[in-house]
């Protein structure tokens, strides 16, 4: 195994003046000086910073929000993803429960869509008051009323329960709905363009996809297309959906938890385990491509798919001594040595004395992962 003093006796000198000067120090300890910029002005839609986080995935922006409780969950996902990044939700919840990390996925699939194909429906005959809860669960401001056969009846915005008592128990969604002979409906697919025009035309905010039966196939809002047009760096899934990532363990539960955040949508599974050159990650990532041959994992401290690198300290205790994993964060960047410095980097003022002896073992050059 080649170890980090080795690589830098080969490379030459300037890389072992730059190894005597990163050794031991942490992120606060170093500056970068700027050089000369080719850059004439910081205009985004002439600057191209697009990125591979997959093989598979591509970002506008190259930031992704680390799986940590006190990171990242459902609001901080839905803004990485509209500004061109991405959000990993951890798996910090009750260690056994996945319901939770499922509803934070599902929260983020649903934020924005070009067509909705399984938008939040509710029966006619059901209560306002089960409907207001609806809304206030989902975060939506829209139902789709449909009857037991899903043709669709009408659509139940919060505009039609304002200034209505809704713990009315004769009170029926039927009630305050807008019926279907008052709406304009689509039959058939429809795209967003075509949407678009047709919204236009008929000034309406909201236009339901049936079948020739009348079954609701699908929903379109003029709120999604308009966040669209806002945030043309987002990143989307074909159907217009944000992109969100979610942990997943390389023990216990992790299979199953990977089956249903799968199942919700979740774009990225990252297998999140403290040291990934381990027989542990290797039987998990053997058990994760067994049974999901179609899924790429993206591991942290691993080279799989895709390479996840850096140091979490959520609210759960760590195992190591944070000065000794601070000291660490400056030697995990060790496997780019042999890459050119895009600046020239200096030691700071404050900067502690450096530790000594430690050694971090390089990755195997015949390693075929892709770079983040």
């Amino acid at each position: 195994m080649t170890t980090v003093p080795e690589l830098v006796t080969e490379a030459g000198s300037g890389a072992e003046r730059l190894w005597r000067l990163a050794r031991g120090g942490t992120f606060d300890d170093f500056l970068l000086s700027p050089r000369k910029s080719l850059v004439e002005r910081r205009d985004p839609t002439r600057l191209d910073l697009s990125c591979r986080l997959t093989r598979r995935l591509g970002l506008e922006r190259p930031i992704v929000s680390a799986n940590m409780d006190t990171v990242t969950r459902a609001p901080m996902a839905i803004v990485m993803a509209e500004e061109g990044g991405l959000g990993v939700i951890d798996r910090g919840f009750k260690p056994g429960d996945i319901g939770p990390q499922a509803r934070e996925v599902e929260i983020v699939k649903r934020r924005q869509h070009g067509v909705i194909p399984d938008p939040y429906t509710i029966d006619a005959g059901a209560s306002l008051e089960s409907a207001a809860e609806v809304m206030r669960r989902s975060g939506v401001g829209t139902l789709v009323v449909v009857d037991e056969s899903r043709r669709l009846a009408g659509l139940l915005t919060e505009r039609d329960m304002r200034f209505v008592d809704a713990s009315d128990p004769s009170a029926r969604v039927a009630d305050r709905m807008t019926p279907v002979e008052s709406l304009v409906v689509h039959e058939g697919p429809l795209d967003v363009d075509d949407a678009e025009r047709v919204m236009v035309a008929r000034k309406v905010k909201k236009l339901p996809l049936v079948d020739r039966s009348g079954r609701l196939t699908g929903l379109i809002t003029a709120r999604d297309l308009v966040r669209q047009r806002q945030l043309p760096f987002s990143t989307r899934d074909p159907q217009g959906r944000l992109r969100v990532g979610a942990a997943i363990g390389a023990t216990g539960d992790y299979l199953e938890r990977a089956a249903e955040l799968h199942r919700l949508g979740a774009d990225v599974l990252v297998i999140d385990i403290a040291h990934g050159h381990s027989t542990v990650m290797e039987r998990a990532l053997t058990a994760f491509r067994r049974r999901f041959p179609n899924v790429p994992p993206t591991a942290r401290d691993s080279w799989p798919s895709g390479a996840w690198t850096g140091s979490r300290s959520g609210s759960a205790p760590v195992a190591a001594a944070r000065p000794a994993s601070r000291r660490a964060l400056a030697s995990r960047s060790c496997r780019h040595w042999s890459k050119p410095a895009p600046a020239r980097v200096t030691r700071s003022r404050s900067s502690r004395t450096a530790a000594s002896g430690a050694t971090v073992p390089l990755p195997s050059p015949s390693s075929s992962a892709a770079t983040p």
